[in-house]
């Protein structure tokens, strides 16, 4: 009822209100925003109006913030956002910007509408006049899994690859959270870092354990970690939580990076990523570093989430289903000096297009 409400509230004045020229970053409730959105405001506010609305902060006891939010929204005349945006906004009024937060690997939005309500996904693909994408190849599945035409998405590259790429002095300028500070006090003591970033499993309400492991295997790579003198992140996706029963952040050289804001910084200081069916890797590439893809629940994920391709022709390695061959393939990964053709290859479907700066591109095409 109350989203109802909002609604129709910001439809009448969105439909009475004229424009300012202003960018307004919106947050879809439950989520926190993504590093395409970090990156841009960062670049846009000491050149331009810009205002964050944060749907986490809507609706309830909110009622002034609420009414701020319905004031910004229909008043800006960009809106960029990352999952999705209010239905009460019109859309002939804005520019509205969907940066997303990944690459689909899995079957997403329209590739899996059986667990959306189809008026909700054709009402979010009617307001998205631009979508980010890595590569024109990213472009092809991002236009089939969001319903949006394929020259409405961009191909220059997602904008916040740019924290990968670019000098540390403009990384420190672009960080909004002061985490390379961070990053790089925990990191220091170590010879190498290796990152942990699973993704989701079930759906996004039922915060599922993505890393389960036994108390003897937990035991085994705690005793890998401290002999190598081995950093591991372990940053879970935010629909994920751990079980209380597992003990993999309690152990030696561990440390859970799950409340860092910006993955990309935990990226750029990682010598070997670990993931499973994310889409992290894709950004990973760009450091021409080592990547392991740990996947001991292939069966049920598949049958419960699909991939729009063949996973294992699908990701840059062959992916490792057990833990055994986890431990084993580790000390090689973290090794190694060269990353494979195979791994090249993958660079070359979601990079070769990449803009010398991703986000000043997709900033001079929304601006102009």
């Amino acid at each position: 009822m109350l989203k109802l409400v909002f609604n129709l509230v910001l439809r009448i004045l969105d439909f009475f209100l004229p424009k300012k020229n202003m960018v307004c970053f919106y947050i879809t409730p439950r989520t926190f925003w993504d590093a395409n959105q970090q990156i841009l405001y960062a670049k846009l506010k000491g050149r331009h109006k810009v205002i964050v609305v944060d749907g986490n902060y809507i609706g309830g006891t909110r009622f002034l913030n609420t009414i701020m939010s319905i004031w910004n929204l229909s008043r800006s005349k960009i809106v960029i956002f990352d999952h999705s945006i209010p239905f009460g906004l019109i859309a002939s009024n804005h520019v509205m910007v969907n940066v997303w937060h990944g690459s689909p690997i899995k079957n997403i939005r329209f590739l899996c509408n059986n667990r959306f309500d189809e008026k909700f996904l054709l009402e979010q693909s009617k307001r998205t006049h631009y979508l980010a994408s890595a590569s024109n190849y990213d472009a092809l599945l991002m236009s089939s899994a969001l319903n949006v035409p394929y020259f409405n998405v961009t191909k220059f590259g997602l904008p916040r690859n740019d924290y990968l790429t670019c000098t540390k002095n403009e990384l420190i300028d672009l960080d909004l959270y002061d985490e390379v500070q961070v990053v790089e006090s925990k990191t220091k003591k170590y010879s190498k870092v290796a990152l942990f970033a699973p993704t989701y499993r079930g759906d996004s309400h039922t915060k599922n354990d993505p890393a389960e492991f036994t108390e003897k295997q937990l035991l085994i790579l705690e005793k890998y970690l401290i002999r190598t003198n081995t950093l591991l992140f372990v940053r879970l996706h935010k629909f994920s939580s751990i079980n209380r029963n597992n003990g993999i952040l309690n152990i030696s050289n561990v440390i859970d990076a799950s409340d860092y804001k910006n993955p990309m910084i935990l990226l750029r200081y990682t010598d070997l990523l670990i993931t499973d069916y994310s889409s992290i890797w894709i950004d990973f590439l760009l450091l021409k570093k080592p990547i392991i893809i740990y996947t001991p629940d292939i069966d049920v994920y598949t049958q419960n989430h699909g991939f729009i391709f063949d996973f294992e022709e699908s990701i840059p390695c062959s992916p490792l289903t057990s833990f055994d061959s986890l431990i084993d393939n580790l000390d090689v990964a973290l090794n190694s000096k060269v990353v494979s053709e195979r791994q090249n290859y993958f660079y070359e479907r979601y990079h070769a297009s990449k803009s010398h700066s991703s986000s000043d591109e997709l900033i001079e095409l929304i601006l102009r």
